[in-house]
């Protein structure tokens, strides 16, 4: 599914039952990925092995490992039953209430490069930026996304294909107001708020 935060957790229940739940056993894994030019990336992960229940529903946690600052932009939930070592046929498990909660934090680059970064005018009047890193064309060249006062994502664009030091970013047709720019390179990830005024 198309998922684009970083949560510290996913949270469900589950219930493992049938003839062979007693020694029977399920597992369950979430993997939120990054699309980059058609080559799906790890951005983030956990799993664990269920063991069976008795009765009703058990609270399931599962705390989400990053592998990258990125943020993901699909999420994929396995789930299986019968995974022991013996395994038992009519075992079933049943999931309910999946959520995710908490935000991860994706890690910042060390503060040297962030000073390599400069983004002007800001604030931008016109609503058009100039994002510039002549020593490090990297960084300007990155994957970025950028975010309303209210969190949610209002553009994104992929790295460029040939990293010149400089890019421009237009956000002439968004309205007034501030918003969050998100540079996602391999160093970490670069913030900078900007002005449209």
């Amino acid at each position: 599914m198309p998922y684009t935060a970083r949560p510290t957790q996913m949270q469900f229940y589950y219930k493992l039952t049938g003839p062979g739940a007693a020694t029977d056993q399920a597992a369950i894994q979430v993997v939120l990925t990054r699309s980059v030019n058609g080559t799906s990336t790890l951005i983030g992960e956990a799993d664990a092995t269920l063991a069976p229940t008795t009765g009703g529903y058990t609270l399931g946690t599962l705390t989400l490992n990053y592998s990258s600052s990125a943020l993901p932009d699909s999420v994929t939930i396995y789930a299986a039953s019968g995974n022991a070592q013996t395994i038992q046929a009519g075992t079933a498990l049943q999931l309910d209430d999946i959520s995710f909660i908490g935000t991860g934090l994706a890690v910042r680059a060390d503060a040297g490069l962030q000073a390599q970064l400069t983004v002007s005018p800001n604030p931008s009047p016109s609503g058009r930026f100039v994002i510039s890193s002549p020593s490090e064309p990297a960084l300007a060249a990155a994957p970025l996304t950028v975010l309303d006062a209210l969190g949610r994502e209002v553009l994104r664009q992929t790295p460029q294909a040939v990293p010149t030091g400089t890019r421009e970013l237009d956000l002439s047709n968004l309205p007034l107001g501030i918003y969050l720019l998100r540079l996602d390179s391999k160093q970490g990830a670069l913030v900078r708020q900007l002005v449209v005024k």
